[in-house]
């Protein structure tokens, strides 16, 4: 903020300058780039107890509306059957796309291929918070050195 607002007077504002970006140092940029597709690898499997959880939550779900549909009647508990339904399997078909798109882009990494498909989910990554925000900067921090864009572009 200080430097939008200060422009070029920032650098020497007090005789303070803001510290350089840290960059992987010299032949640790693929090793770095491995072990953060290794991690986009682990952050997809965690949708595996997800999908597990998902299959049970509706289970049980399935057992409660049959019990309120005895109590109330059919028609209440077709219409909360439904709209459960249709719920529950959007959450669980989004999170087996998790699951298929981060372990690909962790494979993507550890390839060093497709540099924009890995910059997009550094991005979005950054939306999961507290580990995919962790995850996505570090990720945008190490895609950004030159040293990452030399490998990307060696394929």
């Amino acid at each position: 903020m200080i430097f939008l607002i200060f422009g070029d007077f920032y650098p020497n504002f007090f005789g303070m300058k803001p510290p350089p970006l840290p960059h992987a140092r010299d032949g640790d940029s693929e090793e770095t780039l491995r072990r953060i597709g290794g991690f986009y690898i682990l952050f997809g499997l965690l949708a595996v107890p997800g999908i597990l959880i998902l299959s049970a939550q509706h289970h049980l779900f399935d057992q409660f509306f049959a019990s309120i549909g005895s109590l109330y009647g059919a028609s209440e508990y077709l219409q909360f059957k439904r709209i459960f339904e249709i719920l529950s399997w959007a959450i669980l078909i989004m999170t087996i796309i998790h699951l298929i798109a981060f372990i690909w882009i962790g494979c993507c990494f550890r390839k060093h291929d497709n540099y924009f498909a890995c910059v997009a989910a550094a991005l979005l990554c950054c939306l999961s918070v507290p580990l995919g925000t962790i995850l996505g900067i570090l990720s945008l921090l190490n895609l950004n050195s030159p040293e990452s864009k030399e490998l990307f572009e060696k394929g």
